[in-house]
């Protein structure tokens, strides 16, 4: 930061709304724009003592749209990987079903020969 001392809170109560505003613009709900809302401030607070940032709000924004490009990405394969875990479930239903299908033809069968004798 520039040699001066950042007051987060006094950062966080000035640009919160506005961050998250712009993130609900950029496509975000309610809750994933105060998560990125808060990972922006994070970032702003985990930077190195020795790193400078001239304009604080301008850095927000930056990183706020850089983490919303990410959140999109993200978005875009999880439907992908809930597919990909809902294939499991529907091989368990399948040979579920078969086993069924398996135990009525043994029944079947065993009437049959039953019938026989």
């Amino acid at each position: 930061m520039s040699g001066l001392t950042i007051d987060i809170a006094a950062l966080f109560r000035l640009h919160q709304k506005e961050l998250q505003g712009f993130l609900r613009k950029r496509g975000a709900s309610p809750e994933p724009a105060a998560d990125l809302t808060q990972e922006a401030f994070l970032r702003l607070l985990s930077m190195p003592a020795e790193a400078s940032v001239a304009n604080s709000a301008a850095y927000l924004f930056r990183t706020a749209a850089n983490l919303s490009v990410d959140w999109r990405r993200r978005q875009r394969f999880l439907p992908l990987a809930a597919a990909a875990c809902c294939v499991q479930p529907a091989r368990t239903c399948d040979a579920a079903r078969s086993a069924r299908t398996g135990e009525r033809d043994d029944v079947r069968l065993q009437r049959r020969r039953s019938r026989r004798s």
